[in-house]
């Protein structure tokens, strides 16, 4: 599997590839131009689109030129806000494994899996239930 990140600014990216968990290919900047978007198919040409995924932030409006062409040439794209990835790994990172947390990470492995938003949220709710009945069933054992 072949990992794109792409830090977006204003007018141009830097993109890193990373390829089973070793760098693909020098970190290197696009802009936000057909050229830029040629290049980068060009990087990754020889490589399987269903293996590649790619990550990039939410910034205001700056990425959706780059967003729109991603996805009009059919790769798998997440967009994530990069105030609610901060809010999530502050919880994460203090080792609170609550029910929120369980089921929330739950819900994005599901997510990376690639199934659709809907059945993410219904499995998480499933998730939830397991978890809710044995804690009840515990309550009742003893």
């Amino acid at each position: 599997m072949f990992a794109v990140d792409i830090d977006i600014s204003k007018s141009k990216s830097t993109i890193a590839i990373i390829k089973d968990g070793e760098v693909f290919n020098k970190p290197f900047t696009i802009n936000h131009s057909q050229e830029g978007f040629e290049y980068f198919k060009n990087t990754l040409k020889d490589v399987d689109k269903s293996e590649i995924k790619i990550v990039m932030e939410s910034t205001g409006i700056y990425h959706l030129p780059l967003l729109t062409k991603l996805l009009e040439n059919n790769y798998f794209v997440c967009v994530e806000n990069a105030f609610l990835l901060k809010k999530y790994f502050d919880v994460y990172l203090r080792k609170a494994k609550t029910e929120d947390t369980i089921i929330h990470d739950f819900i994005i492995k599901k997510e990376l899996e690639g199934k659709p938003p809907k059945v993410c949220k219904i499995a998480g709710l499933n998730k939830f239930l397991r978890i809710y009945y044995a804690k009840v069933k515990e309550c009742y054992l003893q």
